[in-house]
């Protein structure tokens, strides 16, 4: 299974959300916790909930987004690279 996958690159597929009512991400809740890198590049992404058992993650991309702030980054204690750029980002939180 997918349980102990660690990339997961769902860039470019026009995902809007990331809550588990989303048909295009209700996988991430599996793999979550042995999740290291998310790409979430080019998407329409407007909030970053949803992530809160990600808490392997260590890179994100969430560039090119709708994203307004990086609430919802709370959990992820262990991120060390965050690639947020062209984004509509007014509060870092």
């Amino acid at each position: 299974g997918c349980s102990a996958l660690h990339t997961l690159s769902l860039a470019e597929n026009a995902i809007t959300a990331l809550l588990p009512a989303s048909v295009a991400v209700a996988p991430l809740e599996v793999f979550a916790g042995s999740l290291s890198a998310l790409h979430l590049a080019g998407n329409q992404l407007t909030s970053l909930h949803g992530l809160s058992a990600a808490t392997s993650l260590t890179y994100l991309d969430v560039c090119r987004n709708r994203l307004s702030s990086l609430e919802g980054l709370e959990c992820c204690t262990r991120l060390q690279v965050l690639h947020a750029s062209a984004n509509e980002l007014v509060s870092p939180c």
